[in-house]
């Protein structure tokens, strides 16, 4: 799907009121509760600071930051989004933090090195590749040198391991490239050949939009084996990854089996640094240093 930032804004915008639920205990989207959680244990390890949320959403991460002594600013794309986060920032007692409405690559308002620590959950899936460079080196111009930057992204090896539609979107964007200007199989056969492998090409068919922007809008993940090697080029020393959403089988085998669902559900936490997360987990946070 091509990026279009304004259907992005505007897919939080209609968002914005009902998502902090997403973070809830029994959370709407359990994925996002588990990134909290594995956040959350990062934070317990952080001596308070000056923190940017960039990307705010609806403040969650925000509030808890907050309530923990850290002086919070936040920004989100969505102008909804970065309202309702100073609206229950407000609400909660801490009136004076600084929410923009401001894209990843353009937080003017804020100084250079202002930041200890900055947060940028979820937000690099929804921006193509050749945006990446602005945007962390906007990112490196907030933060202190050894500052910390905690990011969350796609696991983009994950999808080799789901056998449907986002397979072999995997084969067609990461390895046919590798060989198939000398091989005698065009790319149309190549993709017909795999699919027949793959019991259901087509599938996951998104039933619930409001669960999954993966088919609304632009989205794109990291290799987390390559990715200590891009952060190196923008500034930044890779420090570890955890991993979350896990998948003790592919997707289509899990979902709907509730003992393959309570196994998956047991992964998390308890196996975020354990390499087989590498395959088994959808997505990971990522600490890295500026250097």
């Amino acid at each position: 799907m091509a990026y279009d930032i304004d259907l992005t804004a505007k897919y939080f915008d209609e968002h914005a009121s009902t998502y902090s639920k997403q973070y809830e205990t029994p959370a709407e989207f359990e994925p996002n509760q588990y990134r909290m959680d594995l956040v959350k244990e990062i934070i317990a390890g952080l001596k308070p600071g000056v923190a940017l949320d960039a990307g705010c959403g609806a403040g969650d991460l925000l509030l808890h930051l907050a309530k923990l002594g850290f002086e919070v600013s936040g920004a989100d794309l969505s102008g909804g989004m970065a309202s309702e986060s100073c609206k229950r920032l407000a609400s909660a007692g801490f009136p004076g933090a600084k929410v923009i409405k401001a894209p990843l690559d353009d937080m003017g308002t804020f100084g250079d090195a202002q930041f200890d620590y900055i947060f940028c959950l979820g937000v690099f899936p929804y921006i193509p590749e050749e945006d990446n460079a602005k945007c962390y080196r906007e990112l490196r111009r907030l933060l202190k040198k050894g500052g910390l930057l905690i990011s969350a992204h796609v696991n983009e090896l994950f999808d080799a391991f789901t056998f449907n539609k986002y397979t072999i979107r995997f084969f067609e964007k990461n390895l046919w490239p590798l060989f198939k200007d000398s091989s005698e199989l065009g790319l149309d056969e190549l993709k017909e050949r795999l699919a027949s492998l793959i019991c259901n090409p087509d599938k996951p068919v998104n039933k619930n939009p409001d669960k999954s922007a993966r088919d609304i809008i632009f989205t794109r993940g990291e290799n987390p084996i390559t990715f200590p090697e891009k952060l190196a080029c923008h500034g930044f020393a890779h420090k570890s990854n955890a991993y979350y959403h896990f998948h003790a089988l592919p997707p289509l085998l899990r979902n709907g089996n509730e003992a393959l669902m309570l196994a998956s559900k047991s992964m998390e936490g308890r196996c975020s640094k354990a390499w087989q997360g590498v395959f088994l987990a959808s997505t990971f946070v990522n600490i890295s240093t500026a250097v």
